[in-house]
């Protein structure tokens, strides 16, 4: 009886099959240092060039000033399960620099992050 119990385990142990790890998220976007706004807002296209998780991405913006160090409110982030996205940089103050960090996370693994910083002014 305990060799059949133990048979039954060691076979149940060696069929289970793990779950792939989840694959890094990477993404692009067309937004580069040095970037010129026309006007108090600026549109960044990003591409997920990673495998979509099951439970998509979030996509978070933050924008500082650079003169004054001040936070400029973007908005709440945004869940989706699309690989491309356009999202808009609002209230550019004019004729001065601000940093912006594009921050893309996995839904399923809120550890599984990446993010690309700007610079950009609204002339």
């Amino acid at each position: 009886m305990k060799k059949l119990l133990y048979t039954i385990l060691l076979v149940g142990f060696f069929s289970c099959e793990k779950a792939a790890p989840e694959q890094k998220i990477v993404f692009t976007m067309d937004a580069v240092n040095n970037s010129t706004a026309t006007g108090t807002n600026f549109p960044v296209a990003i591409t997920l060039t990673s495998a979509m998780p099951s439970q998509g991405i979030k996509i978070e913006a933050t924008t500082v000033n650079q003169s004054s160090g001040m936070a400029l409110p973007q908005g709440a982030p945004f869940s989706t399960t699309s690989a491309k996205n356009t999202i808009v940089i609002s209230g550019l103050p004019q004729q001065q620099w601000c940093n912006v960090t594009i921050k893309v996370t996995s839904n399923n693994t809120s550890t599984n992050t990446d993010s690309q910083s700007f610079t950009v002014v609204y002339k």
